[in-house]
């Protein structure tokens, strides 16, 4: 097995670690933090490590890479884009106005997923699928 050869000094890059760990809520990031500082005390290999905790061999030897090249902050993860929205902001304020009204002035018993749903679906506008005909096999 290969040894790394660090570009910062291994202890140095293990005390910055420990600090984040102890100071950070951010729960993915404290959690690779974590996985990095283990491999860099010695403490397991990254196969050991690797069997314990689920994450690939590999992706452990790209954090440890990562925490060494370019900082821990770039263990971060990254936020990504949900689902873009079907309501508006208008449509959005419409319903929450709504919800704080007696459900009975609009036919529900109670506001619940199902009257919600049913009350909210009206106001989606139809979501326009393309539509293609199955075409015929050529011989």
């Amino acid at each position: 097995m290969r040894t790394r050869t660090f570009i910062n000094d291994p202890e140095t890059l293990l005390k910055q670690g420990q600090k984040i760990v102890s100071s950070s809520n951010d729960s993915k990031y404290i959690y690779r933090v974590t996985l990095v500082n283990l491999l860099l005390a010695g403490k397991m290999t990254s196969a050991e490590l690797s069997t314990l905790s689920g994450v690939p061999e590999r992706t452990l030897r790209t954090w440890v890479k990562t925490a060494d090249e370019d900082g821990f902050e770039q263990l971060r993860a990254v936020k990504q884009e949900g689902r873009p929205r079907r309501l508006n902001a208008n449509q959005t304020a419409e319903i929450k106005d709504t919800l704080n009204r007696d459900p009975s002035d609009y036919g529900y018993k109670v506001w619940d997923g199902p009257s919600l749903s049913s009350y909210i679906k009206p106001k989606i506008p139809p979501k326009i699928e393309p539509y293609f005909e199955d075409t015929p096999k050529t011989t």
